[in-house]
């Protein structure tokens, strides 16, 4: 993998800041409908006019997993929740099963940037695809240094997923 194309809505910052703090932290998940929609308009027409081709197989949407421990403590999975309305509205397939958190790590935001990758060696397993080279975006909520995209895309590549780009609803500096 040479290097991982991430788009993003906006810097966490103002409004978006805080409707993504309601949606991971205060159970307000009708914000996940919004960010979908939001992505949508968003999202180059190009990316979401591939992903329907009937000639190759669709695109898949694979958001990023929360460990075991912490989707136990939230009850839901912020990003799933956006995948999940963002393919309603588009040609993109959901696919939560490929890739799985195996251990938990620390939360990244709490930790140093030569840290962030460190913490995530070892925490995701990924089972082959159907198809050899099934095309996938990633989806994740906020974006810092890229290491839990770049952990989870590495992964993927590793078991012959085709990792297209990356998306997120935020950038935080």
């Amino acid at each position: 993998m040479q290097g991982l194309t991430i788009r993003y809505l906006g810097e966490y910052e103002g409004e978006l800041a805080t409707r993504l703090r309601r949606l991971k932290f205060q159970d307000e998940t009708h914000w996940a409908r919004y960010f979908a929609k939001q992505l949508q308009k968003n999202l180059p027409e190009s990316l979401l006019l591939q992903a329907y081709r009937p000639s190759r197989p669709r695109i898949a949407l694979i958001p990023v997993p929360l460990s075991n421990q912490r989707l136990v403590e939230r009850g839901y999975n912020q990003s799933a929740l956006i995948a999940a309305s963002l393919c309603r509205g588009t040609s993109l397939r959901l696919n939560v099963s490929s890739i799985k958190r195996t251990r938990q790590t620390l939360r990244q935001s709490e930790l140093q940037r030569k840290q962030r990758l460190s913490n995530l060696d070892g925490a995701f397993s990924s089972t082959p695809p159907s198809t050899f080279g099934q095309p996938v975006l990633l989806l994740d909520d906020i974006l810092t240094t890229g290491a839990t995209l770049l952990s989870v895309a590495h992964e993927l590549e590793r078991n012959h997923f085709r990792v297209l780009s990356a998306i997120a609803i935020a950038y935080a500096r």
